[in-house]
């Protein structure tokens, strides 16, 4: 049986003990989403989101964006769990990597959920964007991409529903050959060249003229 291995010691740090990364953070975040994110460490606090540390060195392994808030907020101590990589090579690559697998987001769920979230009446367009971490306009965006796509779905219903009234129908009974006859004969009267359109006006004639008498 394999040995799984969990790194969950969670240990509390003094946060000017812990060094930055020797390596440039190649995990960008804009300023929308640096200052929501700050936001959500000052309102809710650090909700299971500790540092990973070198304790070899002290040096930051994952963590870069949640370290620079909790600075910027005046946090004395930081929740660190330790892992000391093999080396310098390894370190860089556990940089990328862990960052790298947080996953991506599906964009029409994404939108489903903002819409969700808008339509509450909770949150103003404004406060929704610096809740999120994106700016106003993107935010929007999204509003009206969801708009677009529900519009496009009910045009495709109503377009689908007007072509099912023109596909084609098979039709399959038996008569008589006096009837066929009949039924030969009305056709020929009709200007049209499909029988079957001009079955329809034979027929269409019958019901107006039915309607007409009753």
């Amino acid at each position: 049986m394999t040995n799984k291995k969990i790194y969950a010691d969670v240990k509390m740090v003094p946060i000017d003990s812990i060094k930055p990364s020797p390596f440039e953070n190649a995990n960008e975040l804009s300023e929308e989403l640096f200052e929501s994110l700050k936001q959500d460490i000052k309102e809710h606090g650090l909700v299971g989101e500790s540092l990973i540390v070198n304790p070899k060195n002290m040096t930051l392994i994952n963590g870069h964006h949640r370290l620079r808030a909790m600075k910027e907020l005046g946090y004395a101590e930081a929740p660190c769990v330790f892992y000391e990589p093999a080396d310098e090579t390894e370190h860089k690559l556990l940089s990328i990597a862990w960052n790298r697998k947080r996953g991506t987001f599906n964009e029409q769920k994404l939108h489903n959920l903002i819409k969700s979230i808008h339509d509450s009446g909770k949150y103003g367009l404004e406060e929704l964007a610096e809740r999120l971490g994106f700016n106003s306009s993107e935010i929007r965006e999204k509003l009206e991409a969801i708009q677009i796509d529900e519009n496009l779905i009910k045009k495709l219903e109503m377009d689908a529903a007007e072509q099912e009234k023109t596909l084609p129908a098979l039709l399959s009974f038996s008569v008589s050959k006096e009837d066929l006859e009949i039924i030969e004969e009305a056709l020929e009267l009709t200007s049209e060249k499909s029988r079957g359109k001009a079955l329809t006006e034979v027929c269409l004639a019958f019901v107006n003229g039915t309607k007409e008498n009753s």
